[in-house]
């Protein structure tokens, strides 16, 4: 599609995007985000950037990027190619920047660190200072350069800890190397070592985590219940039956919605049986976010915001946090395995800035 020729500029292409990044990380830009758009914006902004980041002439070679190229588009909008291509004083002076793009492929994360460790030079392991600065580009070290890393600097573990897409083997690893390099065990892990862990926690065995401290890990449970774990459902029962001890939170039936809402995500490991009869509680309902989420996508079909907290066209209602959910098991009905904290909802305004 054809591109004003006001945004064929650097510095309006950048503010537009700027824009735009401020809008869907704002409250009411998560709020307003309908399912599926994600890739309706991604292919509008690509044809926002096409001018400035594939060649005009056909058959000619797409231009090399400067680090003002990369600033006033994305990271992601450029090929592995010519991300390895650029200069190196471009490259360092953009890699806190390409780093920390989540929508980067795997292609481009891999271009973007082999790019980095010739920035860094030959030695091993690789410097703390040189974790810090790879960020996401960090998931795509092997399992042997995850090995060597430095992890008794809390600065490289917490941020390691801290990235998702990790795959099994890499977060043992890292788990592995952690505490070999600690020299401790894990019944001695403590809240600032599980919350520096964070997503790494997956790292280890369901055998090892039932010897962790129950009671570090309900007082880390705030921290570690805000990520998406990568763990096995085994890894989450496990979890979650140590936030079920006396020196936790007690047994899952005196939960109420507080103790839902702290631990977050680790809510999906608590057993099916164990949940039973708390939809009674006040706070708690069987209905899925799942249901609510399907009424939210037919009200939004027609691309407005629903119209809720008074009948206030323009607003809806947002809940505090995801509800937490266990999962299904075979032979298992919805209605018996679900129930969902209901947190407290506020309005707040729905207004359209997309791309």
């Amino acid at each position: 599609s054809c591109v004003s020729q006001e945004v064929r500029n650097r510095d309006t292409l950048e503010q537009l995007l700027q824009s735009q990044r401020e809008w869907e990380q704002s409250e009411p830009g998560r709020l307003c985000e309908h399912p599926g758009a994600q890739g309706r914006v991604r292919s509008r902004k690509d044809a926002l950037v096409a001018w400035l980041v594939r060649s005009s002439l056909v058959g000619e070679q797409d231009p090399v990027p400067s680090c003002a190229d990369i600033r006033a588009t994305y990271p992601a909008a450029w090929s592995a190619a010519q991300i390895a291509s650029m200069a190196p004083s471009h490259f360092e002076g953009c890699l806190g920047l390409i780093s920390q793009d989540p929508t980067l492929s795997p292609e481009q994360l891999r271009a973007a660190l082999g790019k980095a460790k010739r920035l860094f030079g030959t030695a091993r392991p690789m410097q703390p200072v040189h974790v810090l600065q790879l960020g996401l580009l960090a998931t795509q070290l092997s399992e042997q350069e995850l090995q060597e890393l430095e992890l008794s600097n809390w600065g490289p573990l917490s941020v390691l800890g801290a990235l998702g897409g990790w795959t099994a083997r890499q977060m043992r690893a890292l788990v592995s190397s952690f505490l070999r390099q600690r020299g401790g065990s894990v019944q001695g892990l403590a809240l600032p070592e599980l919350a520096a862990l964070g997503h790494l926690l997956c790292g280890l065995r369901a055998d090892e985590m039932q010897m962790l401290n129950s009671r570090e890990l309900s007082q880390a449970a705030p921290f570690v219940g805000s990520l998406r774990l990568g763990c096995s459902e085994r890894q989450l029962e496990t979890l979650a039956e140590l936030l079920t001890s006396h020196s936790a939170f007690g047994p899952v039936s005196s939960w109420g919605p507080e103790i839902f809402t702290e631990i977050g995500t680790l809510a999906g490991g608590v057993q099916p049986s164990a949940a039973a009869g708390l939809h009674q509680r006040p706070g708690l309902s069987r209905d899925p976010p799942a249901a609510r989420a399907a009424q939210r996508r037919a009200e939004t079909s027609s691309g407005q915001c629903p119209a809720r907290g008074g009948g206030r066209p323009g607003w809806q209602r947002q809940e505090s946090r995801p509800a937490p959910s266990w999962p299904q098991r075979p032979g298992t009905a919805v209605s018996d395995v679900q129930l969902w904290a209901q947190p407290t909802a506020r309005v707040v305004p729905c207004s359209a800035a997309a791309v």
